[in-house]
């Protein structure tokens, strides 16, 4: 009996085209940009003042990258600030300077373990502050953001996140205790069921962050400021095989092909 006719070259290749997976990577960027205040006098009657001081103004940049233990800050005292990371499968970058701060991270793709490879950059300003009796204080700051993860999700379970998250936050310590106000934005990205399959999402975010506060009484407060921009990304889907693979294992599929027309 004849054996069957093997699959001719052209069919395997597009059975293997077939078969290579989108390339999984995720990434994301977060900006907290340049902030306004404005006071207001609560108790104009009391002769004093709406005010808000800043003491010891600084800011830092960080970056991390977990799949090398790799790791960067800088800080600066009334200076800008800037950090990058670039190592393989991960970059992650955070600065600071008269525009706001800034956050990026993007991951290519996991180890191929099913262990998380991730990523993340941050640029922060934070001072202490004193805020006046009887004074109230409004915080404006525009922000924007950015997340996308490109599969998503593979259907045995591994999976792709980003994140981008923008926010300020006021710490007051008073006679009854410490208290906190905070305006933050979150932005996440991981995947979507289409009823098919997986996908990965493509988000972002912009606008302008508000965050009030009123001293009413007659005591000056002191407390503490942060403005912070994150992002993070994250893949624990495996990163396709290099174009050199796919050539070797085109040419294994030759060698079967060949072995099988011999055996006709």
């Amino acid at each position: 009996m004849r054996a069957s006719s093997p699959l001719s070259m052209a069919a395997m290749a597009a059975l293997l085209a077939t078969a290579v997976p989108a390339f999984a990577a995720s990434s994301a960027t977060a900006t907290a940009g340049t902030v306004s205040i404005t006071l207001f006098d609560l108790n104009p009657a009391d002769g004093l003042d709406a005010s808000l001081t800043f003491l010891g103004e600084s800011s830092a940049s960080y970056a991390y990258a977990n799949g090398s233990s790799a790791s960067d800050i800088a800080s600066g005292l009334n200076a800008a600030t800037s950090v990058a990371l670039d190592v393989p499968g991960v970059s992650a970058a955070g600065s600071t300077g008269a525009g706001g701060a800034f956050g990026h991270a993007a991951v290519a793709g996991g180890d191929g373990s099913g262990n998380w490879t991730s990523g993340d950059g941050q640029g922060v300003f934070f001072a202490s502050i004193e805020v006046g009796a009887w004074t109230g204080v409004l915080i404006e700051m525009d922000y924007a953001g950015t997340a996308t993860t490109t599969v998503g999700q593979t259907v045995d379970g591994y999976g792709e996140a980003a994140q981008a998250y923008v926010s300020v936050l006021i710490n007051i310590f008073g006679a009854d205790g410490q208290e906190s106000h905070s305006a933050t934005r979150s932005l996440y990205a991981s995947s979507v069921w289409d009823g098919n399959g997986f996908s990965g999402q493509d988000l972002s975010f912009s606008g302008n962050l508000r965050l009030t506060y009123a001293n009413l009484s007659d005591d000056l407060l002191t407390g503490s400021y942060v403005t912070s921009a994150y992002a993070y990304a994250a893949s624990a889907i495996p990163a396709v095989p290099e174009p050199g693979t796919y050539g070797l294992m085109l040419a294994g599929l030759a060698g079967v092909a060949a072995v099988a027309r011999r055996r006709r």
